[in-house]
């Protein structure tokens, strides 16, 4: 009987539940075929990406892949449990890939434009003056329960604009456009200096 189960959607939902459990303010541990977070995560993020043997690239099942041995070289350049080295991956996707890039964040129906030509000094960058705000207004409607959403057509200006950054780079943030002096009088401009009580 034991074959008879699904156990693929049974592993994943239970993985699913581990990693809801985890991220709320009192989780510690997780349990669960964790192996599937961490195959993932090297098909899809670099930092922390070990050296993959060659000629892998179309292998299926993807677990597969991972597990063929790679020459002594490769095995050498591995990060192994070196907190700077991960730090340092995640630096270069800031600095070089879409981690400063000006493009929409997209997941099923909810849409978020990541604006981090805002926070360049935070990422040791030079800050120039941001582009105006996109209006996501109306993205902020109310929606109607239960009424099927075709999301590939009715948000695909901004499936377009992040395959544009994928496939071309437009998006990508400079950190050098203009020199911190015109940064600082645009910011004094639309600051206020002193916060109070309001005077009537």
């Amino acid at each position: 009987m034991i074959d008879k189960y699904a156990w693929a959607p049974a592993i994943l939902g239970y993985l699913y539940r581990q990693l809801y459990l985890v991220s709320r303010r009192d989780g510690k541990s997780i349990s669960g075929c964790v192996t599937l977070i961490q195959l993932w995560a090297y098909d899809r993020l670099l930092p922390g990406r070990p050296k993959r043997a060659i000629n892998t690239d179309l292998m299926w099942l993807r677990a597969l892949a991972w597990g063929v041995p790679v020459d002594d070289h490769d095995r050498r350049e591995n990060p192994h449990h070196h907190l700077l080295t991960y730090h340092g991956m995640f630096d270069f996707v800031m600095i070089q890939n879409y981690g400063r890039s000006l493009v929409p964040l997209i997941c099923w129906g909810t849409i978020e434009y990541q604006m981090l030509d805002r926070v360049l000094r935070q990422f040791g960058m030079l800050q120039h003056i941001p582009e105006a705000l996109v209006n996501m207004n109306n993205l902020r409607k109310a929606k109607v329960p239960f009424k099927p959403v075709n999301y590939r057509s009715t948000y695909s200006k901004y499936v377009a604009e992040w395959n544009l950054l994928v496939n071309e780079g437009v998006g990508i943030v400079r950190a050098d456009l203009q020199n911190v002096g015109e940064y600082l009088s645009w910011y004094w401009g639309i600051t206020k200096l002193r916060i109070g009580l309001i005077q009537y």
